[in-house]
């Protein structure tokens, strides 16, 4: 949804949006500490999955925003799908059967062109940099609070750690999708 409303500087927009986990991280470490205390692991729990269930209504109001050049390029498709001659059924791709129940009005046109970019070495690069940067990243959200534990700090200053870990990536969000914006 960031890439709909920002085209300059969308890589600071970005950061802005993906700080979000850093703030989450930030308020929540302390915030379910305090619950677990009062309303033990369940309670604690229960609470957490109202307060995600609220992020389902917020993820339904999100849309596009479509502006006059988007009506129009609308036309012109729904246009040219008219005039296109349609495929067989036979010659429809790997979606047909799910296809063939529906209305013959929409076509599929899922091909194996529309699918060649995962074979490009860049798309490869960056999946197996992402591979690697989920294994690097999570340990630490996940070890660092039993790790401190292990070694005699209290759960309250434990919390503080999660907290410290969110403000850093909120700060290290922001500033790295400043820096790609900068030519």
């Amino acid at each position: 949804m960031v890439g709909n409303y920002f085209h300059k500087r969308k890589a600071l927009a970005y950061g802005i949006a993906m700080s979000g986990c850093g703030i989450g991280t930030f308020i929540l470490a302390p915030v379910v500490q305090l619950l677990i205390e009062h309303f033990s692991w369940r309670g604690a729990l229960l609470i957490l999955g109202g307060f995600v269930l609220n992020l389902c209504v917020c993820g339904a109001l999100m849309r596009p925003i479509a502006g006059k050049d988007d009506h129009k390029n609308m036309l012109e498709f729904s246009e040219l799908e008219l005039e296109a001659p349609k495929p067989a059924f036979n010659a429809w791709s790997f979606c047909s059967p799910v296809i063939k129940l529906w209305s013959h009005k929409w076509v599929c046109h899922c091909s194996q062109q529309e699918y060649n970019f995962v074979l490009t070495p860049d798309f490869v690069v960056l999946a197996v940099s992402i591979l690697f940067m989920a294994y690097g990243c999570s340990p630490l959200f996940v070890y660092l609070v039993p790790y401190s534990l292990s070694v005699g700090v209290s759960h309250q200053q434990a919390a503080f750690l999660m907290s410290v870990l969110g403000v850093i990536d909120i700060i290290g969000n922001i500033t790295f999708g400043w820096l790609t914006d900068q030519r």
